[in-house]
């Protein structure tokens, strides 16, 4: 019984060396294939639904280390300040930022972190905080989320507007207003009818008014040609014509004043323009 007893204690401490050598081995090996990693800190103001231990962080897309610790800020209980574990080789700039982000449909929330100018000092260069503290600053779901209360308020508002534009009134109105645009269609209808007949007469008058123009024109041409014709006739006229006519009108005012004469003369004196002088009474003896 002893020998045995010796043969399962050197078994079972056999089994504790391989046990321990072997954990050795898995622990050494990962430490040496494990990267040296850095902490910093961000401070968000707000909300930070869905974050926690373990959620990723991001840098430009790919994912560099996890979240160590979430809490409440002890200096001000509307921020939350988070520690963050990342490559110790991840080029935090002096300006870059971090926001919180949802990811795929899940909604599982993560941290991402901008990678700032690349031409700028690191952070842990410049910051004298530890950890150094990366600036923070709200992820485009924060920011909707911020303004979604407004939207809201605006939508009701909006609504009860539209609401009460549908009202019975309002749509009775409505009616009456298609009713006279209805009327006004056919009334416009009319018009048009008889614009496009005041056309219709306008173009006939225009062609009439041409028609008279071209008439003119061509009586203006005839005038022209019967002037010119008789140019040489009334140029005799002005000459030789003007001389007859002031002798004709010469003689006939002598004549008009010899009749005018002989008619004061029977007028006064009849019987003398009649037989002549007197004769002498008989005188008896």
């Amino acid at each position: 019984m002893e020998i045995r007893a010796n043969y399962v204690m050197v078994g079972l401490f056999a089994l504790i060396i391989i046990i321990v050598a072997a954990g050795y081995a898995v622990w050494a090996g990962k430490s040496s294939n494990r990267e040296a990693t850095m902490i910093y800190g961000i401070e968000f103001s707000g909300e930070v639904s869905g974050l926690q231990v373990g959620s990723p962080v991001s840098f430009n897309g790919i994912r560099v280390g996890s979240v160590k610790k979430v809490r409440i800020s002890p200096r001000d209980s509307s921020k939350v300040d988070v520690l963050i574990e990342v490559q110790a080789t991840l080029p935090v700039r002096a300006d870059s930022e971090a926001s919180l982000e949802i990811r795929g449909i899940t909604g599982q929330a993560g941290i991402s972190i901008s990678s700032g100018d690349h031409n700028g000092p690191l952070l842990t260069e410049v910051s004298d905080q530890v950890p150094p503290m990366i600036r923070s600053r709200n992820s485009n779901l924060q920011e909707v989320m911020e303004i979604f209360p407004v939207i809201l308020a605006e939508a009701k508002v909006t609504f009860k507007q539209l609401n009460s534009f549908l009202s019975d009134e309002n749509k009775n109105n409505f009616d009456k207003l298609l009713v006279n645009l209805s009327e006004v269609s056919d009334t416009a209808k009319g018009t048009m009818k008889k614009l496009d007949k005041l056309a219709d007469e306008l173009d006939t008058a225009v062609v009439n008014v041409n028609q008279a123009m071209a008439d003119l024109q061509a009586t203006a041409h005839t005038l022209n040609e019967t002037v010119s014709k008789s140019g040489p006739g009334i140029t005799r006229f002005s000459t030789e014509g003007l001389d007859e006519l002031r002798s004709l009108l010469s003689d006939t005012r002598h004549l008009v004043n010899n009749l005018d004469r002989i008619t004061r003369k029977v007028e006064n004196e009849p019987r003398q323009f009649l037989f002549g002088s007197q004769l002498r009474e008989y005188e008896g003896k």
